[in-house]
């Protein structure tokens, strides 16, 4: 449980209605699956994750920092700790002159979307990805950082060549089977899935 003490605190940094308790991860998750969160808070600007962040590790909060869900798995026992989501409100996309600058929970299809029609090019490899700008940094980052560290794949069947080729359309029209290659699954499966990737195109939209 969070102290009254800490949610005062985080009172004084944001808005008490973007403060919410107990509140089920499964609403926030492509696959609709995951237990409730002590704590949720939708975060509105860069200040505000900066200053909840500090307050947090000072006194030893535990939280998560997301974005809009996508490959996101919560435990049904849910989460013991906050969570600081920036998809929402934190999705601004500009463009100046030739420069594309995007907030972190901006969507990485949308950037795509922006991108091109501004006439921009080196985003196109992002118009299937459902996830936010901030996600796709966070790799980045992390091998910028430490340039002198190899980063290994735990399986080298984890690598797959021709995901980029794939969009999120192709993976729907296979399930519906609407022409492409043909999975056979069991019907349960087949609707489960086609249930997620309905979610995850209605967040690209």
């Amino acid at each position: 449980m969070i102290s009254a003490a800490v949610i005062e605190a985080l009172k004084e940094i944001v808005p008490s209605e973007r403060i919410l308790f107990q509140e089920p991860m499964k609403l926030h998750t492509p696959s609709r699956i995951g237990g409730p969160a002590d704590c949720l808070i939708y975060l509105e600007n860069e200040d505000q994750l900066c200053r909840i962040q500090k307050y947090l590790r000072l006194v030893d909060v535990p939280y998560t920092v997301i974005g809009n869900g996508s490959n996101l798995l919560v435990s049904d026992d849910g989460y013991r700790g906050i969570v600081l989501v920036v998809g929402k409100y934190m999705s601004e996309i500009t463009v100046k002159d030739c420069y594309l600058e995007a907030e972190a929970g901006a969507l990485m299809s949308q950037g795509a979307k922006t991108a091109k029609e501004h006439g921009l090019t080196g985003l196109e490899f992002a118009a299937g990805i459902p996830g936010t700008v901030g996600g796709g940094a966070g790799i980045q980052h992390l091998q910028y950082e430490c340039p002198d560290k190899k980063f290994y794949p735990l399986s080298k069947d984890c690598v797959c060549h021709n995901m980029k080729l794939t969009t999120l359309m192709d993976v729907y029209n296979c399930v519906c089977g609407q022409g492409g290659e043909e999975i056979k699954l069991d019907e349960n499966v087949r609707v489960k899935a086609k249930a997620c990737i309905d979610t995850m195109l209605t967040m690209g939209e």
